[in-house]
């Protein structure tokens, strides 16, 4: 027996003499792992602000991060409409797993809107210097 499908808590096994495919689910739905794996795949899908953080990281440098570090994002209004889960956006863990999640992306993109910003820098003293 071999593992052919892996998703979110479910593994789908495929049975070589006679094809046949027998599942294995190990976790309930109303798990707290399984509802923080979804609140993660919602913030990764349907948020849609981290341009705006990476932008903020590239144009004010530390004060960006620093403002990403202490920002405390919500529920974004596109989740009503496009999520799956709207059973789960009134649960706490649903809403502190999907925060947290969004917190870290923004940090992480202003961290390199930052990066990319002071390299641009570096390049252009450096051609500068080149030049002149």
């Amino acid at each position: 027996m071999k593992i052919i499908f892996l998703k979110i808590c479910i593994l789908i096994f495929l049975n070589n003499e006679a094809d046949d495919i027998f599942t294995y689910k190990s976790l309930d739905h109303d798990s707290p792992s399984l509802i923080c794996a979804k609140a993660k795949y919602d913030a990764a899908s349907y948020h849609g602000k981290s341009d705006l953080f990476f932008a903020l990281g590239f144009f004010t440098g530390p004060t960006g991060i620093i403002f990403s570090i202490i920002y405390k994002p919500e529920l974004s209004a596109n989740l009503n409409y496009l999520s799956k889960n709207k059973i789960l956006l009134s649960n706490d863990l649903y809403n502190k797993c999907y925060s947290e999640t969004i917190r870290q992306s923004n940090i992480i993109n202003s961290i390199y809107g930052f990066l990319c910003s002071s390299l641009l820098i570096i390049i252009i003293v450096l051609a500068l210097r080149y030049i002149f």
